[in-house]
C-alpha cells in the first residue's frame, strides 16, 4: 500500500486500525438474554460490516478522494456506537420499552450495513490490490489442476471397478425387490387378518340383532292381549303402534347395518388375501425365470391384481374385474419362442 497519504487518508487508515481491533465476539448474547431478546441476526450483520471494513483496509487508501472519506468516517462512529448499544442492552432497565429499544438497535444495524455496503463496495472492487487478485487467480488455477487430477484418478478407478459396481447394484436391486415383495405381502396379510377379525365381530352382532328382533316381534304380539285393545282409547292404540313400529324399524336397521358391515369386512379380507397370494405367486414366477419379458408380464399381471377391482361376491353391484387377456397373450408369446 502507498504510504503517501493526505491527512484525511491517514486519519481513515488509523480509524480502520482502531475499529478492527474492537472485539465483536458473543454479540448475540443468546445465553444471557435468551432467544426472544438476543441479537443473533444482528451479530451476523455486524460481522458483515467488519468484513467490509477489513476489505477497505486492504485497499489502496491513497486513491480514495478526501470528500468520499469525509462521508465514510461518520459511519465508523455509528458502528462503534452500535456495538456499545448491543453490549449495554439490559432487559431489566426500562421494561416497558425494552422491545422498542431492541428493535431500534436491530434496525440501525441493518441501515448502517446498507449505507456502508452502498458506499464501500465500489471502492473495494476498484482499489483491491492487484497482487491479491493474482494470488486468488493462482489459487484457483491450483485448485482447478488438483481437481482435474482427482477427476482423472476417479475415472481410472471407475473404469477398473465398473463391472463390479454393476453386479453389486444388480444384486442389491434384486435383494431390495425381494424384501419389498415380502414386506408388502405381510401388509396385505395383516389387513386381511384385521378384516377377518372385524367380520367375525359383526357376524356375532348380526346374529344377536336377529335374535333380538325376532324376540321383540314375538313379544309385541303377547304384550297386550288382543281382546284388551277394544277397551283402550284410540290415542293409546296409536301411540303403542307407533312406538312398536319405531322400535321395530330401529332393530331392522341395526340388523341391516350389521349385515352390511359384515359383508364389507369379508370383502376386505378376501381382497387382501388375494393380493397377498398374488405377490407370493409373483415372487415364485420371477425366481423361476430369467427372461425379462416374462418378468414384465408377470409384474403387470400382479399389478393389475393388486390395484384393479376384484369381485368377491360379498358386495352388491360389484364392478367386473379388468380382463387379463393381454397379459396371458404376452406370456404365451414369450413362452412360444
Amino acid at each position: 500500500m502507498n504510504k503517501q497519504l493526505t491527512p484525511i487518508q491517514k486519519n481513515l487508515e488509523n480509524e480502520l486500525k482502531k475499529i478492527l481491533e474492537i472485539e465483536i465476539n458473543n454479540l448475540s448474547r443468546i445465553e444471557e438474554l435468551g432467544k426472544a431478546f438476543s441479537f443473533e441476526n444482528t451479530e451476523v450483520v455486524i460481522n458483515k460490516i467488519r468484513k467490509l471494513l477489513l476489505d477497505l483496509s486492504q485497499s489502496d487508501i491513497n486513491k480514495i478522494p478526501d470528500k468520499t472519506i469525509q462521508i465514510i468516517l461518520p459511519r465508523f462512529n455509528e458502528y462503534k456506537q452500535e456495538i456499545e448499544n448491543i453490549r449495554n442492552f439490559n432487559v431489566n432497565n426500562n421494561l416497558a420499552n425494552v422491545q422498542t429499544i431492541r428493535s431500534s438497535i436491530i434496525r440501525k444495524a441493518d441501515e448502517l450495513y446498507f449505507h456502508l455496503f452502498t458506499s464501500l463496495s465500489p471502492i473495494i472492487s476498484l482499489l483491491r490490490p492487484q497482487e491479491n487478485l493474482k494470488k486468488r487467480k493462482n489459487e484457483i488455477n491450483s485448485y482447478f489442476n488438483e481437481l482435474k487430477n482427482k477427476i482423472s484418478e476417479v475415472d481410472k478407478i471407475e473404469k477398473g471397478f465398473n463391472e463390479k459396481i454393476n453386479s453389486i447394484l444388480s444384486a442389491a436391486e434384486e435383494a431390495s425387490a425381494k424384501i419389498g415383495v415380502s414386506k408388502h405381502q405381510s401388509i396385505f396379510l395383516n389387513e386381511s387378518n384385521n378384516h377377518k377379525k372385524a367380520s367375525k365381530s359383526w357376524l356375532i352382532m348380526f346374529i344377536i340383532s336377529i335374535i333380538i328382533t325376532i324376540a321383540f316381534s314375538i313379544s309385541i304380539l303377547f304384550l297386550i292381549p288382543y281382546k284388551d285393545f277394544a277397551n283402550l282409547p284410540t290415542s293409546t292404540i296409536i301411540n303403542l303402534s307407533f312406538s312398536k313400529l319405531i322400535i321395530f324399524t330401529m332393530l331392522s336397521y341395526f340388523v341391516y347395518s350389521c349385515n352390511k358391515n359384515y359383508k364389507a369386512h369379508r370383502h376386505g379380507c378376501v381382497l387382501n388375501k388375494h393380493r397377498q397370494n398374488a405377490l407370493q405367486t409373483f415372487e415364485t414366477f420371477i425366481n423361476a425365470t430369467k427372461d425379462k419379458q416374462v418378468k414384465d408380464a408377470v409384474l403387470l399381471h400382479a399389478a393389475q391384481t393388486i390395484f384393479s377391482t376384484q369381485k368377491t361376491g360379498y358386495l352388491t353391484n360389484e364392478p367386473e374385474p379388468q380382463s387379463n387377456t393381454t397379459v396371458l397373450e404376452i406370456i404365451k408369446g414369450v413362452m412360444g419362442k
